[in-house]
């Protein structure tokens, strides 16, 4: 095998790698409710795990940083988020008629694409494994969070806790 067959066989090996992750991310938080309830059987204590959404955006920027992966970066930033969103909107649609107005399907794509941008950008900064990058890709995580918290309290998915 010569280098060139090679390099691309690594190189096609490592998106798969970072789509692996990005499908095991969005089975682990698809069934969060089933694994809060086996560590509560198995501890004896209810552990709450919903708040590791907000590990979604630091993921990235672990894998981008590790494994120096500009691509890779990109998609563990991208694909859970917007699958599990893309998922919560669809599961919500019967049960919320203003759903179906064309004004709440471009928010709802904007919203997931300001998410996407963010996440993405981070595990590509991160890549770079520079410090200069490492800070703005920390910076890209808060952004992301505070838009998550913009997001939560819309009014097709507002309950306790939203003002």
């Amino acid at each position: 095998m010569d280098l060139q067959k090679y390099t691309k066989y690594i190189q096609n090996t490592t998106l798969i790698y970072s789509i692996i992750l990005s499908v095991l991310i969005v089975i682990f938080f698809m069934n969060i409710d089933a694994f809060e309830h086996a560590l509560e059987e198995t501890t004896g204590n209810k552990i709450a795990l919903g708040e590791m959404v907000f590990l979604l955006p630091v993921i990235p920027i672990i894998y981008g940083w590790v494994t120096k992966e500009k691509v890779g970066g990109i998609v563990v930033g991208v694909v859970p988020i917007t699958s599990l969103m893309i998922y919560g909107h669809l599961s919500g649609i019967s049960t919320h008629p203003q759903t179906y107005s064309l004004s709440y399907i471009l928010k709802v794509i904007a919203y997931i694409g300001a998410l996407d941008v963010l996440g993405g950008g981070a595990g590509f900064l991160a890549s770079e494994r520079k410090t200069g990058y490492l800070l703005v890709a920390i910076g890209l995580s808060i952004v992301w969070v505070l838009v998550i918290f913009s997001g939560m309290c819309t009014r097709a998915f507002s309950g306790p806790g939203c003002l």
